[in-house]
């Protein structure tokens, strides 16, 4: 005869049913992780006082006589783009879009890049930081990261430019 066999269904049970809640509560952390994380990607990328329209940042370009600085990025946006925004929102980067009037502006086109907008600015990777004149020149262009220092002095004042291979 066992005898552990009649001590061991109560003790064995109660063991069981606190797995099964250790169980169930992993999965529930887990769903609102995954969620979470989903919401926070999907809810785009967002630069402090940076618009989302390009066609509205290009007419208040035009009109007023300013240029526009537009990043491209993905939906959602990847990594990249997340460091990117990052260096932007150092403050004498913030202090360097306003000095210079530019109008800023966060436009998301499709991965794939065949969307009009993405055409129409020859976008090979995202993201893509462009800045344009108040007539929709291209006046520079960079794809990937930008450093803090390289983002004032070679992107924004154009002493390094870079625009498209055509």
């Amino acid at each position: 005869m066992d005898q552990q066999g009649p001590t061991a269904g109560p003790a064995s049970s109660r063991t069981h049913s606190r797995d099964r809640w250790v169980k169930i509560v992993f999965v529930a952390a887990t769903v609102v992780l995954v969620v979470f994380i989903y919401h926070k990607q999907r809810g785009g990328l967002s630069i402090p006082g940076w618009g989302d329209n390009l066609d509205t940042a290009m007419e208040i370009g035009r009109r007023e006589g300013r240029p526009v600085l537009a990043l491209f990025v993905s939906d959602p946006p990847g990594t990249t783009a997340a460091l990117l925004a990052n260096t932007i929102r150092n403050e004498q980067n913030v202090k360097a879009v306003t000095d210079g009037k530019y109008i800023a502006v966060i436009v998301t086109v499709d991965t794939a890049l065949k969307s009009d907008v993405a055409k129409l600015y020859k976008l090979k990777t995202l993201p893509t930081l462009l800045l344009l004149g108040s007539t929709g020149l291209e006046r520079n262009r960079r794809e990937g990261l930008v450093g803090e220092v390289p983002f004032r002095q070679g992107f924004l004042d154009c002493n390094e430019i870079v625009l498209p291979s055509r």
